[in-house]
């Protein structure tokens, strides 16, 4: 899906976006939003804040410094189906979880226990 995969950019966006805006409200006084003093200055440095981490977060996200490491849930968790020797167990994945990988390892499972014994 094209949405999950440009899902960190569209965070980075926002959050760039959020911080802008704040921007734009702290420094041109609006009839929506009005800052005091003493807090128009802090809001302006947590506005810079936001925009400074969504560009950084973008651009993590565009060198693909934010993949995960190493193997997924799904992963262990069918190495762990792999180890299971009971069938009534296995029977209950093979029907029950969420995850049809999963569910095809138990099941896989499943017949080389019952063609192996």
């Amino acid at each position: 899906m094209n949405l999950l995969k440009n899902f960190p950019f569209w965070v980075a966006f926002y959050i760039a976006v959020v911080g802008l805006v704040l921007i734009f409200f702290t420094v041109i006084g609006t009839a929506y939003i009005e800052f005091k003093e003493p807090n128009k200055y802090l809001v302006t440095a947590g506005s810079f804040i936001l925009c400074f981490f969504g560009v950084v977060y973008g651009y993590l996200a565009l060198r693909g410094k934010l993949e995960p490491k190493g193997p997924s849930v799904t992963e262990i968790r069918k190495q762990s189906v792999k180890k299971i020797k009971t069938e009534s167990y296995l029977t209950k994945i093979a029907k029950e979880d969420p995850d049809p990988k999963v569910r095809q390892a138990a099941l896989k499972r499943l017949k080389e226990i019952t063609n192996g014994g």
